[in-house]
């Protein structure tokens, strides 16, 4: 009988852990990249085009504060570009979540997120590459 009050708060606390620690974050400005202009199959845009804004989601799955850096795991989730055309439309497209390099962008912890570490920090992933999946662990310069 004791055993029935004890599992459900257990499995309430889990949940909530779970659900801290996988927060998704969105990189308002993943950062802008020259787009090459290339057709076809070998990136599905069209044939005109001048630059593309990139878009990030990350679930932030660990952040640990170091003395000169952060350490900090999570995975890419959705990767979006914008691509301005000549014509002035824009054409959207998702980008692979696998082995992409972050060119830009920060995210901002909330306070109490993760113990030790004050809310409003920034961490810039500029440079930080995903594995094939979308994982990524990194360690971020402060």
């Amino acid at each position: 009988m004791k055993y029935t009050r004890i599992i459900p708060l257990a499995l309430v606390a889990l949940m909530n852990f779970t659900m801290l620690q996988a927060k998704t974050y969105t990189i308002g400005d993943g950062g802008q990249s020259k787009w090459n202009g290339k057709t076809g199959d070998d990136c599905g845009c069209p044939d005109a085009g001048n630059n593309c804004k990139v878009s990030n989601s990350i679930a932030l799955h660990n952040l640990e504060d170091h003395i000169s850096h952060w350490v900090v795991s999570g995975t890419l989730d959705r990767n979006h570009a914008d691509i301005s055309l000549d014509d002035g439309t824009v054409y959207a497209q998702e980008i692979s979540l696998g082995n992409y390099t972050f060119p830009s962008g920060y995210f901002e912890v909330l306070e109490g997120e993760f113990p030790g570490i004050p809310g409003g920090t920034r961490i810039n992933l500029a440079g930080v590459v995903t594995d094939a999946g979308g994982k990524f662990t990194a360690q971020v310069p402060k």
